[in-house]
């Protein structure tokens, strides 16, 4: 999986709860120690240019049954579409507007399928009823509260990313 924000570590989180065995590539050091913490095997930092090698490592050769990009950046679901194995899925939760690179020899080679995904209703009652479990500590992801006196200028914060910040949450109680 590439990318450790909010959305990225959901998609680890119920991963784990069918299962799979997960690598995360998350270049923010607080993410990847809360990666590391919900459940993922193999943590790494794309920034050291390992991600293909640690994929190849980690799946003994064969490349990812499944790749996901939850990275926001176009050239995390083009490295999904290269770490994947045969006939291996990509899913692709990036929302940019720039053109996506795929060589079509890649799809019909790989025997590749690339979804996109934003997260259905289904989707959510799934999380819903993984939060009603009690078997995944969701309240991990909310790194920073502000009141809702304070929304302009936690809005700003968060989009400056501070160190620490996974997902920040305005709380209109207080």
């Amino acid at each position: 999986m590439l990318g450790a924000g909010p959305i990225g570590l959901c998609y680890l989180m119920m991963a784990r709860q069918a299962g799979a065995s997960v690598l995360v590539s998350e270049p923010l050091f607080w993410r990847r120690a809360l990666a590391r913490e919900l459940g993922a095997e193999v943590v790494i930092n794309p920034a050291d240019g390992e991600l293909s090698g640690a994929v190849r490592e980690f799946t003994a050769g064969s490349g990812a049954h499944v790749a996901v990009d939850a990275t926001g950046e176009i050239a995390g679901a083009e490295a999904a579409v290269s770490v994947v194995g045969s006939a291996g899925r990509v899913v692709v939760l990036t929302l940019v507007n720039q053109p996506m690179r795929i060589r079509p020899w890649q799809l019909v080679r790989q025997e590749l399928t690339i979804l996109g995904s934003r997260l259905t209703r289904a989707d959510f009652a799934e999380l819903i009823g993984l939060a009603h479990s009690g078997k995944t500590p969701l309240e991990k992801l909310v790194t920073h509260r502000y009141p809702l006196a304070e929304a302009p200028a936690a809005f700003a914060e968060a989009c400056g990313k501070p160190e620490g910040l996974v997902k920040a949450m305005v709380l209109p109680q207080q």
